[in-house]
């Protein structure tokens, strides 16, 4: 006879070990970070969506003497290798090199003795832009007739696939009624109780980097910063602490870190820097804008045969590691819990003026998932069945899962 062990946490309540701390305030965030003798960065942002960098003129800056450090694109260029991605993509530094392509994208970070005094010092700072017209969503995007915003590839197509799962062809041609629906889901931001927060330590004696970097999976990103920054991983030290929210927001390896970095490596000093809320919402990171194109092949009883989709995701200006995955994870969920044994998909990624696009806040599943449940319920109006029903008639059946 088989004794039964009383489950330890299935069917329990589990306290948070981590509430007693943060609650009477002994959180560590990054804000709450003492260096010895620091700076504090700021980042002068392009105020147009598509512009030529005619000049950059730091010269007042370099006479400023409670400035200490200052990195345009150009500098930048020098020192440090273009961000890996997972696809290809055009060259990414994480600052503006000869064009701004966003409004918000950085174009000089500086480094001062405090935070007023690195934020007052960038009205010192002289650019002249010749303005482009900005290709601003994915309908632009995809006209012939926009403009390119990255040479080196099909227009502003940064990235497609195809996939077809099951007999597509037949499953339509079998189906009495087939629904045809345009989705379009805008593009948001979260707001973490925490700005995006970056410190960085430079040792030259010893060629130690210290990164205080809040992000939600910074380990991931050890040897990908020692390659950008041509630095051997065993000089480099990531510290993580409270992150103060996330939402995904922290998910991406940011070029921020590479720049604070910098900053402290130039300076010779450490450096410190945090976004503030407007900065946050105007550049750090968006969810992307997608249009779904769906169609559904049903029986006059309700039977889901088979599914075509069209998937247009808006990238932004650059691709940012981990994307396209905010395309990619969307693919387990397109079926969801029903059995549909025919699926066709077309995935396309676009360039535009716009913030880049990360993981955020459902991670693009939740695209997938409100396209079919909103395609069934259109189906139930169209066959006079209750949406309920027509859930039933669908549902994978116990025997069916593996």
């Amino acid at each position: 006879m088989v004794s039964m062990v009383e489950p330890k946490y299935v069917g329990r309540g589990i306290k948070r070990v981590e509430d007693r701390r943060l609650l009477t305030g002994c959180g560590m965030f990054n804000d709450d970070l003492k260096l010895s003798n620091p700076l504090y960065a700021a980042l002068l942002r392009s105020p147009y969506a598509h512009a030529l960098i005619k000049n950059i003129d730091v010269s007042r800056l370099r006479k400023n003497p409670r400035v200490k450090a200052i990195l345009t694109g150009w500098d930048v260029v020098q020192r440090i290798k273009p961000w890996p991605h997972l696809i290809k993509a055009p060259p990414y530094y994480g600052i503006a090199v000869d064009k701004t392509r966003y409004v918000g994208e950085p174009v000089v970070a500086i480094a001062a003795e405090s935070r007023y005094d690195a934020e007052d010092a960038l009205e010192q700072i002289e650019v002249e832009y010749e303005p482009l017209k900005p290709v601003t969503s994915i309908e632009e995007a995809l006209n012939p007739s926009s403009p390119t915003i990255h040479g080196g590839f099909e227009g502003n197509i940064a990235w497609s696939r195809e996939y077809t799962y099951g007999a597509v062809e037949q499953a339509f041609t079998r189906a009495d009624l087939v629904v045809r629906e345009r989705f379009y889901f805008h593009r948001f931001a979260s707001t973490p109780l925490e700005p995006t927060s970056i410190a960085a330590e430079y040792n030259k004696a010893t060629g130690e980097l210290t990164l205080y970097d809040q992000n939600q999976q910074a380990p991931m990103y050890h040897a990908r910063y020692a390659r950008v920054l041509g630095i051997p991983a065993s000089k480099i030290r990531i510290v993580t602490r409270d992150i103060g929210g996330g939402f995904g927001n922290k998910i991406p390896a940011y070029s921020y870190t590479v720049l604070i970095a910098l900053l402290a490596m130039e300076s010779g000093r450490a450096v410190k820097w945090m976004a503030d809320r407007r900065e946050d919402l105007m550049a750090l990171m968006h969810s992307p804008d997608r249009v779904t194109e769906a169609e559904m092949a049903v029986t006059r009883e309700g039977k889901v045969l088979g599914m075509r989709l069209r998937l247009y995701d808006n990238f932004g200006a650059y691709l940012r590691h981990p994307e396209p995955q905010n395309v990619t994870r969307a693919f387990p969920s397109l079926t969801g819990c029903y059995a549909i044994e025919a699926v066709e998909v077309a995935a396309y990624g676009v360039f535009t003026n716009t913030c880049p696009t990360g993981p955020n806040r459902g991670y693009g599943q939740q695209h997938a998932s409100f396209v079919l449940e909103r395609m069934m319920d259109i189906v139930a109006g169209r066959l006079g069945l209750d949406k309920a029903e027509i859930r039933f008639r669908n549902f994978i059946k116990p025997e069916q899962m593996p």
